[in-house]
């Protein structure tokens, strides 16, 4: 067996507190958020990582059985690593995969006992599985990663396709009976100690931030803007057509009935109306038109299409078509009716208090539609199809 060559005893002691100290780092994150799903995966990872960075000298002179600890310790690291990704991607847990990986370490301890005491095709076979688990680990990463964490995750994937590509090229070059301790290796390994782990931060600081973002900006019923939001872009909206910009129409939304199906059914019942008048309301309006929950049962859109007065009365009335209707909800029918006011930016003459006091008044003079019926009535059951007749039905 080759000896550690004084470059690679170098990356090697460089590489072990680097794994430490990024493995404290995880611990610390998942008690400081026990609900984040991935940390405690990925400070296990590290941890089996410094334990054989660490125990990979004493693998030179020693029997096989250190050499089959020192390859299982490198798999279970990649695999919990990948684990952890795949929780914090949204991935449940499978008990499948925790045989899977039972499995893949006990091969892996084999073909390193048998490669130590024998050398030949077992290592590089070893080899190759550590390198096509780092690059299960950068695709995991990496493919359809999108919103606030992806800068991080596709960070994160580059530095396990580097880890991958050196385990790889070890393979290629016949791995080391046992130990494997190239320079070229101990080199990607060190930088995958060290960046691996900065850009899951990053992935796990921006994930944080947009949720925070999202508690300020949204409603956490509807998931809809919230009022603070929804004045704030109507205030961009107005100066934009201040400028000359594309004008607009307002238009405020009151969801009756609400009140009294929270007293007969709870408010639960009430809840699910709010929800679904939400997903309905933002089916009904363009992609680009800003919808927002500015009360308890209030809402209210910007409606880009509807510049002009024609515009807005066709969008009215097809809003009011859309909106309108029963939900089916444990067994009951809650009967949706809503009112509608709006206006044209241009109706108020480019004053946007006069924009919110026209469509004010016009939504307090839309009445309810009269004698429509209760609020809350059984949920219609469907026809039963019909049965084999037998030969006395026949017969009379």
């Amino acid at each position: 067996m080759p000896p550690l060559t004084p470059e690679s005893a170098l990356l090697q002691t460089a590489a072990i507190p680097v794994a430490v100290a990024s493995c404290a780092c995880f611990s610390g994150l998942r008690h400081v958020n026990p609900q984040a799903a991935g940390p405690a995966w990925w400070a296990a990872a590290l941890g089996a990582m410094a334990l054989m960075l660490a125990l990979l000298p004493s693998t030179v002179d020693a029997s096989p059985q250190w050499a089959g600890l020192h390859a299982m310790l490198a798999l279970g690291a990649l695999l919990a690593a990948l684990e952890g990704v795949l929780r914090f991607r949204g991935w449940p847990a499978q008990p499948r995969r925790w045989w899977l990986g039972l499995g893949a370490l006990v091969l892996a301890g084999v073909l390193a006992w048998r490669g130590a005491a024998g050398g030949g095709w077992p290592l590089r076979v070893l080899d190759a599985a550590h390198a096509s688990t780092a690059l299960a680990l950068a695709v995991v990463g990496a493919r359809g990663a999108s919103g606030a964490d992806r800068v991080g995750l596709r960070l994160a994937a580059a530095f396990a396709l580097l880890l991958g590509v050196g385990w790889a090229c070890r393979a290629w070059a016949g791995g080391a009976a046992g130990v494997g301790a190239s320079t070229w290796w101990l080199l990607a390994l060190l930088l995958f100690c060290a960046g691996w782990p900065a850009s899951l931060l990053l992935a796990c600081y921006g994930r944080a931030h947009a949720r925070v973002r999202a508690l300020a900006t949204q409603d956490l019923l509807t998931s809809l803007s919230n009022g603070r939001h929804f004045e704030t872009r109507l205030a961009a909206c107005a100066a934009e057509a201040g400028r000359g910009g594309r004008e607009f129409g307002l238009a405020m939304l009151n969801l009756d009935g609400v009140a009294q199906v929270n007293t007969l059914l709870g408010r639960d019942a009430g809840d699910a109306m709010l929800t679904e008048f939400a997903r309905r309301l933002r089916r009904a309006v363009r992609h680009d038109d800003l919808v927002a929950r500015t009360g308890g049962h209030e809402f209210a859109a910007v409606l880009f299409g509807a510049a002009d007065s024609v515009a807005l009365q066709s969008t009215v009335d097809r809003l009011s078509a859309g909106l309108q209707g029963p939900l089916a909800w444990q067994g009951h029918a809650l009967h949706l009716r809503s009112r509608i006011g709006a206006a044209t930016w241009g109706e108020a003459q480019g004053r946007l208090d006069d924009l919110r006091a026209l469509t004010d008044r016009r939504l307090s003079a839309a009445s309810p539609v009269p004698d429509a019926g209760p609020w809350v009535s059984p949920a219609p059951t469907p026809p039963r199809p019909p049965g084999p007749r037998s030969r006395a039905s026949d017969q009379g």
